[in-house]
């Protein structure tokens, strides 16, 4: 739970075509029903600080503008950790494996241990899948049209693309 706040604010629009920058969060071997798709209610971020190793861990939203972003000193060093979610759509019969972006700043994305799914049925309805866990299938329906809903993907895989450095932006 913890997301009921979320969801009465208006939800974050997702891009159709993510900019691809930072680091990707990927679900290995995705498989949605049918005409499903799926976006990011939530996600932990393992984060590792650039400046001396530590990690810390953050939330982020996927559903909400203002939850995306967030950040949290350093335990050890008090550099500012901080990182900014850019959920995207998953679905299995359009190839879109990419869940996420995480834009970081100070940090690296060394993990994500846990996260949460709102799949969204042709019919229109949606139904919350909160941390489901790598390589076990969820066999599930719409509640609405009662169309199966599987869902299974083997991994999470972090991808580090151009800009995924975790430095402070610089000044011009």
């Amino acid at each position: 739970g913890g997301d009921g706040a979320e969801v009465g604010e208006a939800r974050m629009v997702l891009e159709s075509r993510p900019l691809v920058r930072g680091t990707e969060v990927r679900l290995d071997g995705l498989e949605l029903g049918g005409e499903c798709v799926a976006r990011l209610t939530h996600l932990w971020a393992d984060l590792g600080c650039v400046r001396c190793g530590e990690r810390a861990q953050l939330r982020l939203s996927g559903l909400s503008a203002t939850a995306c972003s967030s950040k949290v000193w350093c335990d050890k060093c008090s550099a500012v950790l901080a990182a900014t979610l850019r959920p995207a759509f998953l679905g299995s019969a359009a190839g879109l494996s990419a869940a996420a972006f995480l834009d970081t700043a100070g940090c690296t994305l060394a993990d994500v241990p846990r996260f949460g799914l709102l799949l969204m049925c042709a019919c229109g309805a949606e139904r919350e899948v909160s941390d489901p866990a790598r390589g076990r299938r969820v066999r599930d329906g719409c509640r609405e049209c009662h169309a199966p809903q599987p869902l299974y993907f083997s991994n999470v895989t972090l991808v580090r693309h151009a800009g995924a450095a975790g430095g402070g932006g610089g000044g011009g």
